[in-house]
C-alpha cells in the first residue's frame, strides 16, 4: 500500500492512508478535566518525523479509540483532515485529522524501527515569560530535575491536589513545572533514579502552558501533559556529555503521613441533594463533599456572576467608561 506522508495532507485527502506510529493520547474532559469525555486526543508521527494531531469525538471513543495504543504503529484511513485549531495546539501542524465512524486502523506487526519515539517543539527557560499570553501552542521544555515537592491541596475546600517539578537547564537556568490530580500523585523517578550514586535525571515535559503567579512564570500541565525520563534525543545528548561524571544531590520528598492523608482524600465522599440538606452545616468536613446532579431549570431573571473589585472584592457599578466600587471607588475589576 501506498502511504501519504503527514507533510502532504491537506483538505483534498480525502481518500488518504497513512502509517503512523501512536506517541500519545490523552482525555479532554474540560477546564476542569472532571467532567464528561468530549475527545479523546492523539499524536502521531510517521517515518518522515513529521506530526500530527488527532482527534477522536465523544460517541466514536468506545469503538475507535479503545483500539488505539500508545507506541504502536498503525495504518490508518478513512480520515478527515481539517484544519488545525488556532489555540493551544500540541504540535506544529497546519492541519489536524479528525476520526470517523468509518474510519479503519490496522496494527502494523514488527514495524520497522524508524518512527520517531517523541514529538516536541523546545522553548527555552529563558522564553517560558515571553509565552505566558502565548495561547497557540503548548509548550515543551527539557532539563535536569533538581527537586519534586510534596503533594498538597489548594482551591475552594482544597478540592485540586499538585505537585510542583524544579528543573534546571544547561545554563542553571531555573523554572517550575506544576502537575495537577492524577499526573501529581503519579509522577514518580522510583525506576529512573538511584539515590545511592545520584545520577542526574534529564526530564522532557510536553504539553504545558506558560502562567505567571507573583511575578514569576511557571508552567503548568494541561490534560496533554506527558513526561520522559531521560529521552533519547540530540538535545538531550548535551546534558548527558556535561553530567557523566556529575552527582546531583535531588531533593525528594519523604513519604510522610501528610503526604500520605493529602493522597487519600482525593476520594470525596458522595451525597444526594436529599443527604446534603438533612445535614448540619457546621459538621461539614473540610473537603466537602461530592453531588452530581441535573440542571432541570434556569432562573431566568437572576445572574450569575457580577463585577467584582479586585481590591476589595465588592461590587462594582457601571461607568461611562467601565466599572467602580461602590466601597472604595477602584476601577479594577473581575467577573466573579
Amino acid at each position: 500500500m501506498l502511504f501519504t506522508p503527514i507533510a502532504e495532507l491537506d483538505l483534498k485527502s480525502t481518500n488518504a492512508a497513512i502509517r503512523v506510529r501512536i506517541i500519545r493520547k490523552w482525555e479532554f474532559r474540560g477546564a476542569t478535566n472532571d467532567g464528561p469525555l468530549r475527545h479523546v486526543n492523539l499524536i502521531l508521527a510517521d517515518e518522515q518525523g513529521t506530526a500530527i494531531h488527532a482527534e477522536i469525538q465523544a460517541p466514536l471513543v468506545a469503538d475507535k479509540g479503545s483500539l488505539i495504543q500508545i507506541d504502536k504503529v498503525y495504518e490508518l484511513k478513512r480520515f478527515r483532515v481539517t484544519p488545525s485549531r488556532n489555540y493551544y495546539k500540541p504540535v506544529d501542524n497546519s492541519m489536524m485529522i479528525q476520526f470517523t465512524l468509518y474510519t479503519q486502523a490496522k496494527l502494523v506487526q514488527d514495524p520497522p524501527p524508524t518512527f520517531p519515539r517523541y514529538a516536541y517543539k523546545l522553548t527555552s527557560f529563558e522564553n517560558i515569560g515571553n509565552n505566558v499570553d502565548n495561547k497557540t501552542y503548548l509548550i515543551d521544555v527539557l532539563g535536569i530535575l533538581t527537586e519534586i515537592g510534596s503533594l498538597h491541596h489548594v482551591g475552594y475546600n482544597n478540592s485540586n491536589i499538585i505537585r510542583d517539578i524544579f528543573l534546571k537547564d544547561i545554563n542553571n537556568t531555573s523554572t517550575k513545572v506544576t502537575l495537577w490530580g492524577h499526573q501529581a500523585s503519579s509522577f514518580s523517578v522510583d525506576n529512573n533514579c538511584d539515590e545511592n550514586d545520584n545520577k542526574p535525571v534529564v526530564v522532557l515535559f510536553v504539553g504545558c502552558l506558560a502562567k505567571r503567579f507573583k511575578g514569576e512564570a511557571y508552567l503548568s500541565a494541561t490534560a496533554a501533559c506527558t513526561w520522559y525520563f531521560n529521552p533519547d534525543i540530540p538535545e538531550a545528548q548535551v546534558y548527558y556529555s556535561k553530567l557523566l561524571n556529575t552527582k546531583l544531590q535531588m531533593i525528594r520528598p519523604q513519604a510522610t503521613e501528610q503526604e500520605f492523608q493529602a493522597s487519600e482524600t482525593l476520594n470525596i465522599e458522595d451525597k444526594t441533594i436529599e443527604e446534603l440538606l438533612q445535614l448540619d452545616p457546621d459538621m461539614f468536613p473540610e473537603q466537602g463533599f461530592k453531588c452530581t446532579v441535573t440542571i432541570s431549570r434556569l432562573v431566568q431573571d437572576g445572574r450569575w456572576w457580577f463585577p467584582s473589585c479586585i481590591k476589595c472584592n465588592k461590587s462594582s457599578s457601571q461607568t461611562s467608561t467601565g466599572y467602580q466600587c461602590t466601597t472604595c471607588n477602584g476601577t479594577e475589576t473581575e467577573f466573579r
